[in-house]
């Protein structure tokens, strides 16, 4: 299981018409001239023809294998980028009180990522934003994209922790055919309205940070007005 430490966010004042909060997310994998490591469980999901190597003594737990970057060839050097590409967002949410209903505007634009992809796969780097809105009266979850737009009712999307800690617990996500069991920290001090845009079927908490075998996502600034 992953290791959490609790950060401390403020309460909400009981005459908070809109909450503001900030996520970060960021890839579990590093590259450098010694190659790419990453958690090996990774390694077998996404990229099961190479060979890796275990990691003695891993800086991180979750960088416990290696593949030299030269294996990164075809469809495995593809979907390497775009998994570093993908990973790596910031996300500015604003929760309007009255309205009950949430605006996320999703930010992709991290510069070191895009030096690492100039550096070692001599790819491009685009800056990327869409839109995310959750209506709690409606029970709908919006995605806007550039060229495409997605509706889902809460019924579709919800998930359910697997709580073994009054703040901590698993879910499953699924993506491309890809099932992921995440491990999540919630906070009871502050709105379930606090979340990226997971909708959670047994959970009253904030919700801090989410571990997967790709990414970290983390709460990084609450404030009220």
């Amino acid at each position: 299981m992953f290791g959490f430490a609790q950060n401390q966010f403020p309460k909400m004042p009981p005459d908070t018409q809109e909450i503001h909060f900030t996520y970060k997310k960021t890839s579990k994998i590093e590259v450098n001239e010694q190659g790419v490591y990453a958690d090996s469980v990774l390694f077998k999901t996404y990229f099961p023809k190479l060979k890796y190597t275990k990691v003695a003594r891993p800086k991180a737990s979750y960088l416990n294998a290696v593949v030299p970057i030269e294996k990164f060839i075809g469809n495995d050097k593809a979907e390497l980028t775009s998994l570093l590409y993908h990973d790596n967002e910031l996300y500015l949410g604003t929760h309007f009180v009255k309205e009950n209903k949430t605006i996320i505007s999703a930010r992709r634009n991290d510069e070191d990522v895009k030096a690492l992809l100039k550096k070692y796969f001599n790819k491009g780097y685009s800056s990327f934003r869409y839109r995310i809105s959750i209506d709690y009266k409606k029970k709908t979850h919006y995605a806007k994209y550039p060229r495409v737009s997605y509706e889902k009712t809460f019924d579709e999307i919800q998930k359910e922790v697997n709580w073994f800690s009054p703040t901590e617990g698993t879910f499953i996500e699924i993506g491309n055919n890809i099932q992921k069991t995440n491990v999540a920290l919630f906070d009871e001090n502050i709105s379930d309205k606090i979340t990226f845009d997971y909708i959670f079927t047994n959970s009253t908490k904030g919700l801090v940070k989410v571990e997967s075998i790709r990414n970290t996502l983390e709460l990084v600034e609450v404030h009220y007005k």
